[in-house]
């Protein structure tokens, strides 16, 4: 599973990650499901990303390994 995917099952959960994913749902330029972790950073960065939403972005690229590597 794509990390992409993975982040937008995340809507309904109640923390940042949660709003994180609410937020990806609502931007229609968010880079697609091909995108790297790298891209996406880059997208954020550009965006104007608050310093929370950026953390939150690196807690769940590390959740999201750590999921996958199991």
């Amino acid at each position: 599973m794509k990390f992409i995917t993975w982040i937008l099952e995340q809507s309904e959960r109640n923390d940042k990650i949660g709003d994180l994913s609410r937020d990806i749902k609502d931007d229609t330029k968010f880079p697609n499901k091909n995108s790297s972790f790298e891209k996406i950073k880059e997208y954020l960065e550009m965006s104007g990303a608050c310093d929370d939403a950026m953390i939150t972005f690196k807690e769940a690229k590390k959740e999201y390994q750590t999921l996958i590597t199991r």
